[in-house]
């Protein structure tokens, strides 16, 4: 294992789960190695890991925004039908035998307005 791309990514704000994806490793060596080599970076670590996540939510914001603002939910459903299933009160939700990998910003359920009380 590479110290000084552990001492890197983890300075750039990747906790030892993420860097032992990255490497190929296991997490409790990188968490080892973070113990020992790298305890005196942790107010860095923090800080970006701290803009890593505000980052990653605020790009989730934009996109989920712009990808409303030209189809809304209930149109991306009704002209996909095929990825969808209307249960019995009337909603319409996505399959779950579906046999490849759905993005995140595909809608996940339509819930039926008119339905009764």
């Amino acid at each position: 294992m590479n110290k000084e791309l552990v001492g890197q990514l983890y300075c750039n704000g990747l906790n030892a789960k993420e860097i032992a994806e990255q490497l190929s490793v296991n997490k409790s060596a990188v968490n080892k190695c973070i113990q020992r080599n790298f305890k005196d970076f942790k107010s860095i670590h923090l800080k970006n890991r701290k803009y890593l996540k505000f980052y990653e939510n605020e790009v989730k914001k934009i996109t989920k925004y712009e990808s409303k603002k030209y189809m809304s939910d209930k149109t991306f459903i009704l002209k996909n039908r095929s990825l969808y299933e209307t249960k019995a009160d009337g909603d319409i939700v996505l399959k779950k035998d579906i046999d490849y990998k759905v993005p995140w910003d595909v809608p996940r359920r339509l819930v039926n307005e008119f339905k009764s009380c």
